[in-house]
């Protein structure tokens, strides 16, 4: 039995044992549950200590170990790369109050940001010699957004578009401009 079987039985064995809870704590009735009623959620269920010292993304990666950052959809349907980006950088999205930031120092950089949705992602899938790098003999998987994920303000990175999807080196999706 290889890596991804046994991968396989754990992610049944935890979907069977928790899907009640994850139903409840991201779906009301046929909506999204907003994501400060997720938070609320948290709080009640681990305490405000625990629960402010959520996702030590920092912690991990500077003690060497590798986090990547996609989505579980249809788990979380809420999730984007774009947010995902946001939160790793702020901590928070651009447009949240200053208050709902989480776990201040546990920010990383843009760079590490962006790694934990390509290139640690594939690590993690064990595809790394195939994908999340942009090299000859990859495949050629990414997207174009209208925005610089290094360098423009992080508020104009929050409203990004994608331009075009390429996947196996094929535009599969090109915005209407």
């Amino acid at each position: 039995m290889g890596q991804k079987d046994i991968t396989g039985m754990i992610l049944l064995d935890y979907n069977e044992i928790f899907s009640d809870i994850i139903n409840v704590l991201m779906f009301n009735g046929e909506n999204e549950v907003a994501p400060e009623t997720l938070e609320n959620a948290a709080l009640a269920y681990v305490g405000e200590e625990k629960s402010n010292n959520a996702y030590p993304v920092k912690s991990i990666m500077d003690a060497g170990g590798v986090v990547d950052n996609h989505s579980d959809y249809p788990v979380s349907p809420v999730f984007s790369g774009i947010q995902a980006f946001c939160n790793g950088v702020l901590k928070k999205l651009p447009s949240d109050p200053d208050d709902y930031i989480r776990n201040i120092d546990q920010a990383i950089s843009r760079h590490e940001a962006l790694k934990t949705l390509t290139s640690n992602v594939a690590y993690m899938w064990h595809e790394e010699d195939r994908m999340g790098t942009i090299s000859i003999g990859k495949l050629a998987n990414f997207v174009v957004l209208d925005k610089d994920l290094m360098h423009d303000d992080m508020s104009e990175i929050e409203k990004a578009s994608c331009l075009a999807t390429i996947v196996d080196g094929e535009i599969v999706y090109q915005a209407n401009l």
